[in-house]
Formats: C-alpha cells, sequence, structure tokens
C-alpha cells in the first residue's frame, strides 16, 4: 500500500507543480479526508487560466477532483499488469537455466586393438566379407563425463562389407563394456579403404547410448582404422558426445 500511496502522492505534487499553488489550504482539508495520501499535503486554492480569450479562475480543488480518477485509474492499471510481468520474468529465468541444462557434453580420444574372424566370398561381381571382431579399447584423453582417461572396456562388433569397383561399404554394429559391467552401444561405417592386411581407412563411428554411466549417451567419432599381420588391426577414435 505504500508504494501506491507513494505513486498517488507523487502524481498530485506533479499536478501542483504544472499548475502552480498558494501556500493556503483550499481544498486540501476535504481531499485529505478522503484519500490515504491526504494527510500532511498542503495544495494551493486557486490559480488563473486563459480560455477563450478570457481569464477564468479554476478552483484548484477542481483540478484535483478532475485528476484523482485519472491518477487512480493509473495505478489500478500498473496494480493488474504486475502480476503479469513479475509471472514473464520467473518464466524467462527459468527458460535462461534450462537453456544451459539442456545437455552435458564432452570430447575424448580412444585406441581400439582387435582381432577380426571374418569369412570372404564373391558374389555378383562383389566381395562379401562378414565376421566378428574382438578386442580392447582404452580412453587416451577425456574432457570428463562417463570416459574417464585411462579406463579400458572389452569391445565385441560384428562386421558387414561389401567391395566392389565402386568402393566399400563397411557397417559393424559393437558393444563395449567395462569393468563395472556397463556397456557403451556404437555402429562404425566406412567407405573409404579396404579390410585386408596393409589397408584400412577412415570412417565414422555413432554412440547410440547404453547402460549405467553410457545411458542416454549419444554422439559421434571420426576413426582410422589400420589392418596388420594376422588378423590384427588398430582403430583410433576421436569422439564427440552429449547427454540430455
Amino acid at each position: 500500500m505504500a508504494f501506491w500511496n507513494k505513486l498517488y502522492t507523487t502524481a498530485i505534487e506533479d499536478l501542483q507543480a504544472e499548475f502552480g499553488s498558494s501556500s493556503g489550504q483550499g481544498g486540501h482539508d476535504r481531499l485529505a479526508s478522503s484519500t490515504p495520501v491526504g494527510k500532511g499535503l498542503h495544495w494551493g486554492r486557486e490559480k488563473s487560466c486563459e480560455e477563450r480569450g478570457s481569464r477564468a479562475r479554476i478552483p484548484w480543488e477542481d483540478k484535483v477532483k478532475t485528476a484523482k480518477p485519472i491518477v487512480l485509474q493509473a495505478v489500478q492499471w500498473t496494480r493488474k499488469i504486475r502480476p503479469a510481468l513479475t509471472v514473464a520474468l520467473a518464466g524467462i529465468v527459468v527458460l535462461s537455466l534450462a537453456a544451459t541444462a539442456i545437455a552435458e557434453t564432452g570430447t575424448f580420444r580412444m585406441i581400439r586393438v582387435w582381432q577380426h574372424d571374418y569369412t570372404t566370398f564373391e558374389f555378383a561381381d562383389q566381395t562379401i566379407t562378414g565376421g566378428a571382431l574382438e578386442g580392447t579399447s582404452t580412453v587416451l584423453e577425456s574432457s570428463g563425463g562417463p570416459f574417464v582417461a585411462g579406463e579400458h572396456g572389452r569391445v565385441t562388433c560384428m562386421v558387414y562389407a561389401k567391395q566392389d569397383e565402386a568402393g566399400l561399404e563397411l557397417e559393424a554394429p559393437c558393444v563395449t563394456t567395462n569393468a563395472a559391467g556397463e556397456r557403451l552401444f556404437s555402429l562404425a561405417q566406412r567407405t573409404l579403404g579396404g579390410i585386408g592386411a596393409g589397408q584400412g581407412g577412415e570412417g565414422r563411428w555413432q554412440l547410440l547410448g547404453g547402460s549405467g554411466k553410457f545411458a542416454d549417451v549419444t554422439g559421434s567419432c571420426s576413426y582410422e582404422t589400420e589392418y596388420l599381420e594376422d588378423n590384427w588391426l588398430v582403430s583410433m577414435m576421436e569422439c564427440e558426445w552429449e547427454r540430455p
């Protein structure tokens, strides 16, 4: 209530300054008895003004009587919009906080070393290859989150590839399991290079969530694979991940 009283007082004082006042009481007593802020205020009694070429004397109390409903209407309007403004500002704050907490993100580098057990045959001018990959993974560097530098895991993949004069199409779904039994699902895809000893190439690896700390983790990696003798291969990966 003190805020509205002050607002009303300020508006009346502005009117007094605009039209002028004298030191007498005028309509002060009547206004003081009907308003919560009238007590202690001193209104001027009257001031002359020019209207249609003649000078007319308009009592100060009439000016206040005219201004009072306008001021009170402004006060009521301000009272109505304050809750809406408060809600709007609160919504902005909540949305800003939510925006900063939409997703947890990070990066890591990983090496995977494994052996393959492939079967290869010719089919309609294509070379078809399929089989298992078994090996280990080690996180070399990490910005944090579920991928901890130095953590090892066991990796199992199932590879399917076809190669012809147009190139290579390789896809391999994989699961990586750490010492705690938490699993990370991923999918490797490659269209460059080959799959024989001395070959290899660059590809993309998708992170597709998992269990435990890997739940809801998604992302992608660029990787490069090198095939070695005796069915060994090594893949180096650089990854970006996120989690809602």
